[in-house]
């Protein structure tokens, strides 16, 4: 969702991609956990950094391929 606004807004900021994948990906933990009930089971600070360092790289690659020419 974060590559569809960036897009179409135009922006060309490193910085909104860095920052996108890395809430973006940061996410997927929290959403994964939830349980029937709406409570979050909430993972270790390990895996929230080693997500979000992923997100953050993920979208600086992305900017350096596609999101610097938007």
């Amino acid at each position: 969702m974060a590559v569809v606004v960036g897009e179409v807004l135009r922006l060309r900021s490193w910085l909104y991609y860095v920052l996108a994948g890395g809430a973006s990906l940061a996410a997927v933990p929290l959403l994964a956990g939830l349980q029937a009930n709406g409570v979050p089971n909430m993972p270790a600070s390990e895996y929230m950094t080693i997500f979000a360092t992923a997100g953050f790289a993920g979208g600086f690659t992305y900017w350096l391929l596609a999101g610097a020419r938007a």
